[in-house]
């Protein structure tokens, strides 16, 4: 199945996962995100770098926004996240896709925030499961 999308500013990342691995769709509009992708630094600066929290793209500050648009094939038993960043701030990435995996979307959407507040909740939690069921 064909998966279109759009994404606009960097406070949610979409990601798909297949076979037990998570993959990043989207990508992020931070000025760390850009040098990271650009080369210029690593990609361990997204979570640790001082100015990561700066936005490059954002919807209600500049006149007009170029929103990311795409499309991937989803198959059958893939599951999508879109969470925001105060989950994928505070929790990494490889202890999301064990609970990303569980076959009750609505208990690891549960437990992805509990995951997120236990660890310090440092931001607004906003988390959407959905599976393309077979």
């Amino acid at each position: 199945t064909l998966f279109p999308y759009t994404t606009l500013f960097r406070s949610s990342r979409l990601y798909v996962l297949s076979a037990g691995i998570l993959r990043q769709v989207s990508d992020d509009h931070s000025l760390v995100a850009e040098h990271v992708r650009a080369g210029l630094l690593p990609e361990s600066a997204l979570r640790t770098h001082p100015q990561r929290n700066i936005v490059s793209r954002t919807i209600g500050f500049e006149p007009e926004v170029e929103p990311d648009t795409g499309s991937f094939t989803l198959a059958d038993d893939e599951t999508l996240l879109l969470c925001s960043d105060g989950l994928f701030g505070a929790v990494v990435e490889e202890e999301l896709a064990p609970v990303v995996a569980g076959a009750d979307l609505e208990a690891a959407v549960r437990e992805l925030i509990d995951m997120a507040n236990a660890a310090g909740g440092p931001d607004n939690i906003t988390v959407v499961l959905g599976r393309l069921a077979g």
